[in-house]
């Protein structure tokens, strides 16, 4: 974790060739709470790198009047901005890419009971090619942001992402 971290803003329109693009890296993280843990200690990365200055930040906070626990909310005085962890593990690569597909949903129950304008994203240490097909072919209001030791890649939507 020593290296210094490549940001990587892919601001072109999803494609198939992005998908290809990432970077497939070996990551050391042992379960997806010592994972969310790595994305809070770093957070002032992911908070520049999404256009994110201060705000309040809630980890696993039950919000809204119903039974919801985001990941990860930064509010800011206009904005909430829910992010959704999953970790890709190289060995259980099929097992991932359903949890990325859970996630979708999570997103946007979250983005529908916070009653605010919010922005969706899906963070994982690697993102799957499935996941930028289906975000790309239904112009999904997600942005995929594939966070790692060794780099940092956002995939926004093409549509806004704000709803609500």
């Amino acid at each position: 974790m020593g290296r210094p971290l490549k940001v990587i803003d892919r601001k072109e329109k999803l494609t198939s060739d992005v998908g290809e693009a990432l970077a497939r890296v070996t990551h050391d993280f042992t379960s997806e709470k010592d994972y969310t843990d790595w994305i809070v200690d770093n957070k002032e990365i992911l908070q520049t790198a999404v256009g994110l200055s201060g705000g309040t930040l809630h980890v696993n906070k039950q919000l809204s009047g119903a039974n919801i626990r985001p990941d990860i909310v930064m509010q800011t005085a206009d904005d909430w901005h829910i992010f959704e962890v999953k970790l890709t593990r190289h060995q259980r690569r099929s097992h991932s890419a359903s949890e990325q597909f859970n996630a979708l949903g999570q997103l946007f129950r979250y983005g529908t009971h916070i009653g605010h304008t919010t922005h969706l994203y899906l963070v994982d240490a690697l993102i799957t090619a499935e996941m930028v097909s289906v975000v790309r072919k239904y112009q999904l209001p997600i942005t995929l942001i594939e966070f790692n030791e060794e780099s940092l890649v956002i995939l926004p939507h093409e549509a806004s992402n704000a709803s609500g």
